[in-house]
């Protein structure tokens, strides 16, 4: 009988890394069904997911790596989610919950079988083919080495353009992020084009939108012919857009829009069916209450003077 064959473990902890395997399998598929190119979190989740597959299978097979592998996403998720949480209020969530999933697999991996438990089965695994044990290290720390230096190019798509980022403060977990544009790109939005320069420094916020300060319009990294109910948009302005929609306008000096002064922000909330816009003079018609028009309705508004 060989080495291996000798080996048995508890049946609670082979359905326990099995169940692991299955369901983090079915949220990998389940996430990439229902993923989109705006939801950067999205994309964590099924790389953590896949992670967790992969420690689970490295303990089926032997592998002490495999402990360290979930542990550390248990952590990893574990600082993504802290600062949601104590912002909330509930910050003593992370260090219970972390605390929770160590100590279950910790208890799980020793539970015995013929008097000896699979966390001892690893060590002696380990200890008896530390030639292999150390390749296996060289192997999960270079494949993560390697997600962070892809997660530090991400690619996303607007207007049809696939733009990739150098992005290192995505590798960071955070609620969004800045980085530089690679390549030239002519966005084709719905009120005129936008032309990014390569290495223009934008930011992606945590659902995916794309944000582009005034200060890149006015350096000429960035350049616009943005024209909105017929009124030219000021040369500089903050504008944001996810992948097939401009969100938000912020102007930086007045316009005027059939003959209504408007300054501050213009919103646009599922456009071009629903318009919010807010904006001083606009404020004042309306009698400081947000309304939503589509772009006729708002037009007549505008016209009317109501």
């Amino acid at each position: 009988m060989s080495e291996n064959n000798e080996k048995a473990r508890h049946g609670f902890v082979s359905f326990w890394l099995w169940a692991n395997i299955l369901g983090n399998s079915f949220l990998t598929v389940q996430q990439f069904a229902t993923r989109n190119d705006s939801s950067d979190l999205n994309s964590k989740g099924i790389m953590f997911s896949i992670a967790v597959i992969v420690g689970n299978i490295l303990i089926l097979k032997w592998k002490i790596i495999g402990v360290f592998v979930i542990y550390a996403v248990a952590v990893l998720v574990a600082v993504i989610t802290a600062p949601f949480l104590f912002y909330f209020g509930y910050g003593l969530i992370t260090p219970i919950g972390l605390a929770l999933i160590i100590s279950i697999h910790a208890t799980i991996f020793n539970i015995k079988e013929n008097g000896i438990s699979v966390w001892e089965h690893l060590k002696n695994e380990a200890k008896a083919n530390k030639r292999e044990a150390r390749i296996w290290v060289a192997r999960v720390f270079g494949t993560i080495i390697l997600l962070f230096v892809i997660a530090a190019f991400p690619i996303k798509i607007f207007y049809g353009n696939i733009i990739v980022l150098f992005a290192p403060q995505r590798i960071v977990p955070y609620y969004g992020y800045s980085g530089k544009v690679l390549g030239n790109h002519v966005l084709k939005t719905e009120y005129g084009e936008i032309r990014i320069g390569h290495l223009s420094f934008v930011s992606i916020n945590g659902i995916g939108d794309m944000g582009i300060k005034s200060e890149l319009f006015e350096n000429g990294q960035v350049s616009h012919n943005l024209v909105f109910l017929g009124t030219e948009l000021p040369e500089h302005l903050y504008v944001r857009f996810n992948r097939s929609q401009i969100t938000e306008f912020d102007l930086n000096r007045d316009i005027s829009i059939y003959g209504i002064p408007i300054t501050g922000n213009i919103f646009f909330f599922d456009p071009p069916n629903n318009t919010v816009l807010l904006g001083e003079g606009v404020m004042g018609l309306i009698r400081r209450r947000r309304y939503g028009f589509n772009t006729p309705q708002l037009a007549a508004v505008l016209t009317s003077g109501v």
